[in-house]
């Protein structure tokens, strides 16, 4: 499995403002300027928005930094001058740099695991197989799409072989895979895939093919001019490497 084989080896996301006065006795009273209290209330908006999303902005930033530059290599001075925070809100809001790190990996692991989990439920059949298959790699191949710096952090961090986050690879990674596994399992023992098939070795095949894939993504447009970024492409590459994964595990 391409995660689970590293961490054996190493062990381990307005109110308006509204004006106020005494009711006029015998005199108008002036309307007041609508448009500027409206404007008024959108910049007491966006004054707040900051402090709002300081804690995302962490993240995000965060997130660009480790899988540029590295773990080691990344300061919590880097990551609050290019988010535009104070070292103390990221200590308020994620404790340590360590700790920020350990989030973005756990909240991105954890919603692929529980996709994983209700996608690859046990196939009542050879169709009911095709379809939670096909729908694991498609949200798993976009989902990497949209978010490469967290592919490219994790590769990082298991090309190191530090595994930061070692307890949270064996809690939410290797368990989203462990899921596939268990999927190809049950449908060996349902006679749907071939009884010779290791499910380690289609787990591993798939998910390497995906990562593969979405990692050279921009190497692929410049010499083929086709992207996983394009629509099109992306459900005829999802098609044809279900063609030729299942044309070899399937049972005859």
């Amino acid at each position: 499995m391409w995660i689970v084989e590293k961490v054996n080896h190493s062990l381990d996301f307005i109110k308006c403002l509204w004006y106020s006065g005494n009711m006029p006795t015998e005199k108008k009273q002036p309307m007041p300027d609508r448009g500027k209290s409206r404007k008024a209330g959108v910049v007491k908006e966006k004054e707040k928005a900051p402090r709002e999303d300081t804690a995302a902005r962490i993240l995000s930033t965060a997130t660009r930094l480790f899988a540029a530059q590295g773990y080691e290599s990344t300061s919590t001075k880097d990551i609050c001058e290019t988010a535009g925070a104070n070292i103390a809100a990221l200590h308020y809001h994620f404790g340590s740099k360590e700790n920020l790190y350990h989030r973005i990996i756990e909240q991105f692991a954890t919603e692929r695991l529980d996709f994983a989990r209700k996608t690859l439920q046990p196939p009542r059949n050879i169709d009911d197989f095709k379809v939670r298959l096909e729908l694991f790699l498609r949200q798993t191949l976009e989902t990497m799409m949209l978010q490469k710096d967290i592919l490219r952090l994790i590769q990082r961090d298991v090309e190191m072989s530090g595994l930061k986050s070692n307890k949270m690879y064996l809690s939410t990674l290797v368990k989203h895979a462990q899921k596939l596994w268990e999927f190809f399992d049950l449908a060996i023992g349902k006679g749907i895939v071939a009884a010779d098939v290791k499910p380690s070795f289609a787990t591993t095949f798939l998910m390497s093919t995906i990562i593969h894939q979405t990692s050279n993504d921009k190497l692929v447009r410049e010499f083929s001019g086709h992207s996983l970024s394009d629509e099109k492409y992306r459900n005829d590459w999802i098609q044809q490497t279900l063609r030729i994964f299942l044309a070899g595990i399937i049972a005859k």
